[in-house]
């Protein structure tokens, strides 16, 4: 619990497995966050958050996604490119889920609820 509205970029030259970053007031995500090639684990839920960066698909490593309680309108596609086995994003303004995501082969729980979808994923 700090106020932390942004993330340094320095942060992401390091070798992080896990990176949780909770209850802070974070609008958004550096653009290097990609360069983390070994995260396992990424927790920014309870932020302000409005948009993932693409580079979020560069993250071939990431397993557990926590993006619950934010202030994310859509998904970015290129969650569809990782190995997630959980994706909570709970508690955000999201309407659709991407079709891409039926390609999420290792995913073992998905938590979507208090979200304003207006379908499933097309099949």
């Amino acid at each position: 619990r700090n106020q932390l509205s942004t993330l340094p970029s320095h942060l992401c030259r390091l070798p992080l497995k896990v990176l949780i970053a909770c209850n802070n007031k974070l609008v958004s995500l550096p653009e290097d966050l990609g360069k983390l090639r070994q995260l396992t684990e990424l927790d920014v839920s309870c932020n302000e958050i409005q948009t993932l960066p693409p580079q979020i698909g560069q993250l071939e490593a990431l397993r557990d996604l926590n993006i619950r309680r934010n202030h994310l309108v859509r998904l970015p596609p290129e969650l569809a490119e990782l190995p997630l086995v959980r994706l909570d994003f709970s508690c955000n303004k999201v309407t659709t889920i991407p079709v891409c995501y039926r390609n999420l082969r290792h995913l073992q729980s998905i938590i979507l609820d208090n979200n304003p979808l207006q379908s499933p994923p097309a099949q």
